[in-house]
């Protein structure tokens, strides 16, 4: 049973969905947002997830075709199909470098100049992939890549969302 219990805290759509289920809670929803907000939150994912994985088939077989066909030896590279792949090996750590990087975010907008929130979701994923894999492929430890990589991401966030609103303006 335990077994059971641990290996679905590798699970990133059911990481994502106590995210959301917290913050809706914090938010005083009714319990009618709260189940769907969550809800919706783990089939996204869910869907992600399956859509990459077909996406990646089918690039790969792409991939191995063009390859033969010119006779050269390369990469496609493809971000949904990247953060699919992390996702799937290590999504617990790329989940959670995502939630430190959003409560980052919110730390850093209160006491600094940089006062923006970074609101896209899907791309605060694929940093938060891209920052991962980066500690993960340098052997650093889990807590170390998941405080420090989500405050590099966290200050990544405010900035860029920071510079993109003064030149908006």
């Amino acid at each position: 049973m335990l077994n059971v219990i641990i290996n679905q805290t590798r699970n990133t759509a059911l990481i994502m969905g106590v995210i959301a289920l917290v913050g809706l809670l914090l938010q005083k929803k009714s319990t009618k947002d709260v189940v769907n907000g969550v809800v919706k939150t783990v089939i996204g994912f869910m869907v992600f997830n399956i859509g990459s994985g077909a996406m990646n088939g089918v690039i790969n077989n792409f991939m191995n075709l063009f390859n033969a066909g010119f006779g050269i030896q390369g990469v496609t590279t493809q971000v949904e199909v990247a953060t699919a792949l992390a996702l799937n090996t290590y999504g617990t750590q790329v989940a959670l470098t995502m939630v430190m990087g959003f409560v980052f975010n919110i730390v850093i907008a209160k006491f600094t100049k940089f006062k923006a929130i970074f609101l896209t979701g899907q791309h605060f994923l694929y940093f938060a992939c891209v920052i991962a894999l980066v500690f993960i492929a340098n052997g650093m430890p889990d807590v170390v890549t998941i405080l420090v990589g989500g405050l590099v991401l966290g200050f990544a966030g405010a900035k860029i969302t920071f510079i993109g609103s003064t030149i908006c303006r």
